[in-house]
């Protein structure tokens, strides 16, 4: 059986970027057991959108399966994807087969 589109899963959490990375900050190692490999919705502020990678916050990386042309910095967006972890080089949260969403 093929795995479900991201499309076709439900989100687990829905909160702001900013919210999602200071729960992160304040407990990293329960953070990271309750939303591991789950579909988080959130609503944030664009900062750099580059090719198929856009930032909310400043704090967290959405890696897309696709181009969005129609995205430019200071936008308020919903997104949703699959968190994958804490990226200690860059201080950022992750993000994958992120599809901009309308929850």
């Amino acid at each position: 059986m093929p795995p479900k589109l991201m499309n076709n899963k439900s989100i687990s959490y829905k909160t702001s970027a900013k919210n999602f990375y200071n729960e992160f900050i304040q407990n990293q190692t329960q953070f990271d057991k309750l939303h591991m490999n789950e579909v988080i919705g959130l609503t944030g502020i664009i900062t750099s959108v580059q090719d198929s990678i856009i930032v909310l916050d400043d704090k967290i990386v959405c890696i897309t399966t696709k181009s969005y042309a129609h995205v430019a910095p200071n936008q308020l967006i919903k997104i949703k994807g699959k968190y994958i972890g804490y990226d200690e080089l860059f201080d950022n949260l992750k993000l994958s087969e992120c599809l901009l969403d309308s929850f």
